[in-house]
């Protein structure tokens, strides 16, 4: 057969543009999960696309299901994925979100989720009532993270994010094992007074 490509992304089964945020800064209180919650904005899901590269066209699109079984196997919405760094291009095992469930609405974002695209299974941390998580990073333990160790490597490093907690007023680094993410953070470190939540960042040299 023709040559072909996987790829997994997050999208929106369908999506109104106009006031993505759900709110009018002059009339009205911001009101995020109001937004998330209207029936013109559904949660964003993993996908998987099977594209043909001769042909130049899609073969298959399907949603992934993220099924929490510690929560009765609610799918969770994500959205913000990540990977290990050196495995871009190339064929990942195991991706990590900013996890969406919340019952009255799947936004902002209030858990770290790992998945493994190979298996299905999926491990979601939840950061707690009140609480947004930002966009998360995987750090590789050294040297994975200069050097390929290996699939059965892959996942060995820390998944960091910034916990915006609106009870304390106050925001957290978090870093978790992301073989263990189910225990929750191994570190977390005080980042000072609440401050406004972020997405898309990285890291850089200093």
């Amino acid at each position: 057969p023709g040559q072909r490509m996987v790829v997994h992304s997050v999208a929106f089964d369908r999506y109104r543009f106009g006031g993505e945020m759900g709110f009018d800064v002059v009339d009205q209180d911001f009101d995020p999960i109001g937004w998330s919650a209207s029936d013109t904005n559904p949660p964003p899901r993993l996908h998987r696309f099977e594209l043909d590269l001769n042909e130049g066209k899609m073969l298959e699109r399907r949603q992934v299901p993220l099924k929490d079984q510690q929560r009765g196997g609610v799918d969770v919405p994500v959205d913000m994925p990540t990977f290990h760094p050196l495995r871009d291009g190339q064929e990942a095992r195991y991706c990590y979100f900013s996890g969406a469930w919340r019952p009255e609405g799947w936004f902002p974002f209030r858990s770290l989720l790992k998945a493994d695209l190979h298996s299905g299974s999926v491990t979601n941390w939840d950061a707690g009532d009140g609480c947004i998580v930002s966009e998360p990073l995987f750090l590789p333990s050294s040297p994975g993270g200069t050097e390929w160790l290996g699939q059965s490597s892959e996942d060995d490093g820390w998944v960091v994010s910034v916990v915006h907690d609106g009870d304390s007023k106050r925001c957290r680094l978090v870093l978790l094992d992301a073989q263990k993410m189910e225990k929750g953070p191994v570190v977390t470190l005080d980042a000072g007074p609440l401050s406004p939540w972020g997405v898309h960042s990285c890291w850089a040299p200093s």
